[in-house]
């Protein structure tokens, strides 16, 4: 919504629009942070359409006076107000110099950050970045948005060319700087492209290559192409044809996603522990919280989670592994044992086979249910991870 209200400080500079992108976009800021990137050029190109207006509309006024006019102060006061508030600066000065420290230290976000640019790992990086977008939008809509972005350059089509450059400012300032990026970094990517996917599917469904500025809906729900440039008829049922593919491939590829998640491993191994598992047994759950079931909220008396990290340290290495034979009872996930070298790994493989004095009681992995016949289905690997839960043999 932030960008639509761009659109609208740019088409008319009324007061109100500068007031309501300044709103929105402090509001989408402090949803997450790191959506700042999107917004740095626009604003910038924000400054200089405002610079130009304002030239023309008071040539005679003092440059830095007709500037700082009033369309000017309430984006400033809609930006900076909620973000004072929101982040309760007046109040909590001390969390928030923390929270920005996170962002800017060295043990912080700025580790993410490649200092060492090369023409060859920023290739990389955009596969990289190209092959998540395909993962978060499925691999037909990430096509046509990509050929709804090709024909606005081509065309020339300003509306669309504005919707691409918080796109742009999003990639160079946040994605382009760090060493690794995932699927979740693509989600605002992801979003401004649906808008040129569905610029280009307007066309398509008019029976044009570029869609009808105006009359869209009436266009739309007309069974026969609109005059102009058109199709012929086959061609426009081809191009409904391929949307409605797309479309239905869009369903059945969130759907497999929803229904893996709902049918995730941990769910199955919470049942388990809850049947077999008594509550004051000793357990050791061996990953970040984040990959295990939901042990913390089953009343489990004497629990424990280790990380594999910890098993490669010199001094808590020892330590670690006493706690784990303690154990009546061990859960393990696959999300980080598969990853393990060295030390951790031969603990994990002992404790697998059976070496370790524990037998696998209980072990399973979740399928997402359209893998087998949707092409390029995916599901994040943080989902339904392999559970391993081992108990203490009798012996």
């Amino acid at each position: 919504w932030a960008l639509v209200a761009m659109l609208g400080l740019v088409d008319r500079g009324r007061p109100l629009d500068y007031a309501a992108f300044g709103l929105l976009a402090t509001l989408s800021v402090t949803t997450k942070d790191q959506v700042f990137a999107a917004y740095a050029l626009p604003g910038l190109a924000i400054l200089a359409i405002h610079r130009r207006r304002v030239a023309s509309e008071a040539p005679t006024v003092a440059p830095w006076r007709r500037f700082c006019d009033r369309r000017l102060l309430y984006l400033a006061a809609a930006l900076i107000i909620p973000f004072v508030i929101i982040n309760n600066v007046l109040f909590n000065w001390s969390s928030f110099v923390a929270h920005v420290n996170y962002y800017i230290s060295a043990d912080g976000d700025v580790a993410a950050l490649d200092t060492k640019l090369s023409l060859r790992a920023e290739l990389v990086q955009f596969l990289g970045y190209f092959d998540h977008l395909g993962k978060a939008m499925g691999r037909p809509l990430l096509v046509l948005s990509m050929l709804g972005a090709a024909l606005a350059m081509i065309t020339r089509f300003k509306r669309m060319l504005w919707w691409f450059l918080p796109l742009v400012s999003y990639y160079v300032l946040l994605i382009l700087p760090q060493w690794v990026t995932n699927t979740r970094f693509t989600l605002p990517s992801a979003v401004l492209l649906c808008c040129s996917a569905g610029w280009i599917a307007t066309g398509l469904w008019q029976g044009r290559i570029q869609p009808k500025d105006d009359d869209v809906l009436a266009d739309m729900n007309t069974n026969q192409p609109v005059g102009g440039d058109v199709f012929s008829a086959g061609r426009v049922w081809a191009g409904r044809s391929a949307l409605i593919i797309v479309a239905a491939y869009s369903l059945f590829y969130s759907l497999n996603m929803s229904l893996a998640m709902l049918d995730d491993t941990r769910y199955a191994a919470e049942a388990f522990i809850r049947a077999n598992v008594p509550s004051d047994a000793r357990v050791v759950a061996m990953d970040e919280s984040r990959h295990l079931p939901r042990l913390e909220t089953m009343n489990l008396s004497d629990l424990v989670i280790v990380d594999w990290e910890d098993l490669d340290h010199l001094e808590k290495g020892t330590q670690v592994i006493d706690t784990v034979h303690t154990a009546d009872w061990i859960v393990i996930s696959d999300k980080t044992a598969n990853k393990q070298t060295g030390p951790p790994a031969a603990v994990r493989d002992a404790l697998l086979s059976g070496e370790g004095g524990y037998r696998v009681a209980w072990e399973h992995q979740s399928t997402p249910p359209f893998n087998s016949w949707l092409p390029w289905a995916w599901v994040e690997s943080r989902v339904s991870p392999r559970v391993w839960i081992l108990q203490r043999n009798a012996s």
